[in-house]
């Protein structure tokens, strides 16, 4: 079986969020707040309980057709932590290493059966982010694909933004999906002060945009420093974490915390990202 280059690691990524002109030209009120999602769940059971059972919310964004995906997504769901599905789509190196990765070689039928059985795999999914993807998300055609279907389902994306080149942000809000973008990348120094600094730079965006995060690398051996600081900054800098999905499907008449697929009918940024709880 192969092995993601993480080793299955938890990747934190805590998405910078994009208010791009389809949602809002300035910050939301009220207090700053951090979203925090774990990639690449799916292939070791152990880091993903691990990962559910974090002191804060935090979304899991889980692989479909892994070993431990299915399981880990329940549980996920049963504690009221939200769920995304990681989907796999083609980069330019061209391994399709993940099995239900979309390609730009995939016609329309086999595209659109392709994702249906990854969003049928984890029934629990409230909104898609895709993983990898450098060579799919450049291109306009298989995007609006995957925007009709997951704006079928009453979803939201997240453009992870694995090339410069991605059309996928653009696509989604032109299809009047609900979608955010990973916007700040720093995953490349994985220590201890390196994690905390990271944390630092987050919370100083939020406070000057009102919303922010940074994504940063995770091993096992620093697991433990995202659960300190989860409690530590959550308490002690005014910054607060959003739960109920990583950008939110807060709606009118509030949302449901029992982990159960919610739908987000507006493309409005407000009904993206919940209060803090």
């Amino acid at each position: 079986m192969w092995i993601p280059r993480h080793g299955g690691s938890l990747f934190i990524a805590l998405a910078f969020i994009a208010i791009t002109p389809a949602t809002a030209a300035s910050p939301l009120p009220g207090e700053p707040r951090i979203a925090i999602i774990i990639d690449d769940l799916g292939y070791s059971h152990a880091r993903g309980l691990r990962a559910i059972h974090l002191p804060g919310p935090v979304t899991l964004a889980v692989l479909p057709f892994t070993p431990h995906g299915p399981a880990l997504a329940q549980q996920a769901a049963a504690r009221g932590q939200d769920v995304i599905l990681h989907q796999p789509m083609q980069s330019l190196s061209n391994h399709h290493h993940d099995p239900g990765t979309l390609t730009a070689e995939m016609p329309y039928a086999a595209f659109r059966r392709t994702l249906g059985l990854a969003l049928d795999a984890i029934p629990q999914a409230i909104g898609v982010s895709n993983h990898t993807g450098s060579l799919l998300t450049a291109q306009a055609q298989p995007m609006s694909w995957l925007m009709n279907e997951v704006g079928t389902r009453g979803m939201f994306f997240i453009d992870s933004r694995t090339t410069a080149a991605t059309v996928a942000l653009d696509t989604a809000i032109a299809a009047g999906v609900p979608s955010v973008r990973r916007d700040v990348f720093l995953d490349n120094v994985i220590e201890e002060v390196a994690i905390a600094e990271s944390f630092e730079r987050g919370i100083a965006i939020a406070r000057r945009n009102g919303h922010a995060g940074l994504p940063s690398k995770w091993t096992e051996r620093r697991d433990g420093l995202l659960g300190v600081g989860l409690v530590e900054y959550r308490h002690h800098a005014g910054i607060g974490t959003d739960r109920n999905e990583p950008f939110g499907q807060r709606r009118r008449g509030g949302y449901a915390g029992d982990g159960q697929r919610k739908r987000c009918k507006s493309a409005d940024v407000r009904c993206m990202i919940p209060p803090v709880v």
